[in-house]
């Protein structure tokens, strides 16, 4: 559709021209925003520590280049590419590995997410889109997610994923074939980091479709098959992991989970407010199929495809998690997901005619997203500071030969390894190893 196809009533007016009101208004989201961001900084570098949580150590495993743990290897159900770029990259140039650096890159990327989701409000001024921004901040940088803020394989994962497939999506709503092969690149970095970024595929063909790029989509959906059967050749399912069609069998609790799963941005790491974030999935799927039905999708499909792709993804988790109980549904890591959702949900409930008219439902959703994220600091506060002493104290302990490293036996021969190899130093001071008791790894001691 061209703008010379568009109604009266649907045509974007002319940009306002700034005023001391907007100059205001665009001062104040903006200091919303810098507080967010702020406040999220300052958390991640309070409770960022230095040691490597479980799946991390798998890291230091194909650092030192450990049979079967190439850059395509796989490991759990994942083939994390771009989780490796990063461990690799901090190793490359520091000469070990830090994972607060690894944390600090994969938390990164929720500022191009922040970016690509506000690149997609409707036309306004400058204030008016500076103040439409604020809630997507807030409801991206939150302590919610503070499982995967605080530890370097979720940081690594869930949100340079996040970020390639919705880059994917900006490149394949208006597709030229340079815009596609990068839309291409960009979903096979999201599938190569978390196995449920192949829906980035999916969304792909259908803005493809949408846009009627058939000569596109052709090579776009061989390359997509390509990756699939390559990404399956020698796959094999971990052993702890329950079967993917356990949730088959029981449709309608698959379907509480998943509705738990959505709404998660609002369960507050209590399992008593199940029915809080079951309610919040209902109204957050009721907001895609209003998206869906109306039309505005149809002049630009990109939050359709970036809340499809969510809830797609979302599935998937269910089908790969159902089988671990409900527990599993509000674990911290995944509700990054939901609060996107969020933010999503609010640009398509903005009227399309111009932010101007929105500033109400701006402000509405603004304060909502404050009184959220406050509501929540208290709580992940205490988990944060909980994760950290007990990854501090079981390093510690674990130095002096007095317990395992959390995971599988071999886990403990690999840190050694890492440390022998100097790919990690032991960060002594911060999980307070005393001077007496000090070991020839830490931070700040020569090589053995």
């Amino acid at each position: 559709m061209t703008s010379s196809d568009a109604s009266p009533e649907t045509e974007t007016p002319p940009p306002e021209q700034p005023t001391r009101h907007g100059d205001v208004l665009a001062g104040a989201a903006a200091l919303v925003a810098l507080s967010a961001i702020g406040f999220y900084a300052f958390a991640l570098a309070r409770f960022a520590l230095d040691v490597p949580v479980e799946d991390d150590v798998e890291f230091l495993r194909f650092l030192l280049s450990d049979e079967g743990t190439g850059w395509l290897a796989l490991h759990n159900e994942h083939r994390p590419l771009v989780a490796r770029l990063l461990f690799a990259s901090v190793n490359g140039v520091l000469g070990h590995v830090d994972h607060r650096v690894v944390m600090w890159l994969g938390n990164a990327c929720l500022v191009g997410v922040g970016v690509l989701v506000a690149r997609w409000l409707p036309e306004g001024s400058r204030a008016d889109r500076a103040f439409a921004a604020a809630p997507i901040v807030v409801l991206l940088f939150t302590l919610q997610h503070w499982q995967a803020t605080t530890w370097a394989t979720g940081a690594a994962q869930h949100y340079p994923m996040l970020l390639c497939a919705l880059a994917s999506i900006e490149c394949l709503a208006r597709p030229t074939p340079t815009r596609t092969a990068l839309g291409a690149a960009l979903a096979t970095l999201a599938f190569l980091n978390l196995g449920a970024g192949v829906f980035a595929f999916v969304v792909g063909l259908g803005l493809l479709a949408h846009a009627r790029a058939w000569r596109l989509a052709g090579p776009f959906g061989a390359w997509a098959v390509l990756c699939v059967v390559l990404y399956f050749v020698g796959y094999a399912r971990p052993d702890h992991h329950p079967s993917p069609f356990a949730a088959l069998a029981s449709p309608v609790a698959a379907f509480d989970y998943l509705c738990t799963l959505v709404g998660g941005g609002l369960s507050f790491d209590d399992a008593s407010v199940g029915w809080l974030a079951r309610f919040a999935g209902w109204g957050l799927g009721v907001a895609w199929l209003a998206v869906l039905t109306g039309r505005r999708w149809k002049d630009d499909p990109r939050v359709l495809a970036a809340m499809t792709f969510v809830l797609l993804t979302l599935g998937a988790v269910t089908a790969s998690r159902f089988g671990f109980g409900l527990d599993q549904a509000f674990d911290s890591r995944y509700r990054v997901y939901s609060h996107l959702l969020m933010a999503l949900a609010f640009v398509a409930m903005l009227d399309a005619r111009g932010l101007a008219r929105s500033r109400n439902r701006s402000a509405a959703v603004l304060v909502a997203a404050i009184a959220l994220s406050a509501a929540s600091v208290p709580s992940a506060w205490a988990h944060m500071d909980e994760h950290r002493r007990f990854y501090a104290d079981n390093a510690r302990d674990w130095a002096r030969g007095e317990t395992m490293i959390p995971g599988p036996a071999e886990y403990g021969a690999i840190v050694r390894r890492a440390l022998e190899a100097g790919v990690w130093s032991f960060p002594c001071d911060a999980v307070g190893v005393e001077a007496g008791d000090r070991n020839p790894w830490c931070d700040d001691a020569e090589r053995p």
